[in-house]
């Protein structure tokens, strides 16, 4: 159950009062951050670190919950909550919330940072993490790159049901969502799509070509938000893949 203002108040108090005990209980804590969805504990820390006295508590809440849960937590804040938390935490810290964000989000927060800062994070990174953030986040904002995400499942073609259902299981833990595939010819330009039901029913042997839809509808990289919304919305689609001027598939 959504919590209403009087209730996100209480939680608040409830956390604060005990941080405020000379030794704090980790696993109540723990019971009362898991017990509430991140966009609540969201809105609690962010009013938390608005106050600078308060601002140590929302990191020892923070530091109490997993890189995973941190990080969708960190998301529902506003970027300027954002900024503040990140200013508060070391590179290697700030390294493990970027991991655990989705690509969108961890785009968005990498261009809140200084360019010193995003230099000295970019260093540490993998190649290929690294080159895949800075891909998202060269995107203007306003277009269809700029909120789009790189983690989707993509089938190569050519590949038989059984092939596919493998690489989706490969996939799947880091992807957004699993329910919409792509299939990409050899170049990655975007030749098909299907959805999940439609491979698990398939037969085994058969080819994803032979099944999947080819009549596919997408959209460019620079595509105005609001042509993209009016797109989904319009189609009922639960995700629309972006290309870029070659055709081929970026998110």
């Amino acid at each position: 159950m959504a919590l209403n203002d009087e209730s996100l108040q209480e939680l608040k108090a409830e956390l604060l009062e005990e941080l405020a005990k000379e030794t704090p209980s980790k696993s109540l804590l723990s019971l009362r951050l898991a017990e509430n969805r991140s966009a609540d504990i969201g809105e609690v820390l962010e009013e938390m670190i608005e106050d600078d006295e308060e601002l140590p508590a929302a990191l020892s809440l923070l530091d109490i919950l997993s890189a995973e849960r941190a990080a969708n937590v960190l998301g529902y804040l506003p970027g300027e909550s954002q900024l503040e938390v990140v200013g508060e935490l070391d590179d290697s810290q700030v390294l493990k919330l970027l991991e655990e964000m989705g690509s969108d989000e961890r785009a968005d927060l990498f261009n809140l940072l200084g360019e010193d800062r995003r230099e000295a994070l970019l260093r540490r990174m993998a190649h290929q993490e690294r080159e895949d953030l800075k891909r998202l986040a060269s995107y203007e904002e306003g277009t269809a790159g700029a909120i789009m995400t790189s983690d989707y499942v993509a089938i190569a073609s050519g590949m038989t049901v059984s092939q596919a259902m493998m690489r989706v299981r490969q996939t799947a833990p880091d992807a957004e969502t699993v329910y919409q595939l792509y299939v990409l010819d050899n170049d990655g330009q975007l030749i098909g799509t299907m959805s999940l039901r439609q491979l698990m029913v398939a037969r085994p042997g058969a080819l994803v070509d032979d099944i999947m839809i080819k009549d596919v509808i997408s959209t460019r990289v620079d595509e105005e938000q609001e042509e993209v919304a009016r797109i989904v919305a319009r189609y009922d689609l639960l995700a629309l893949p972006v290309i870029d001027s070659d055709g081929r598939m970026v998110g």
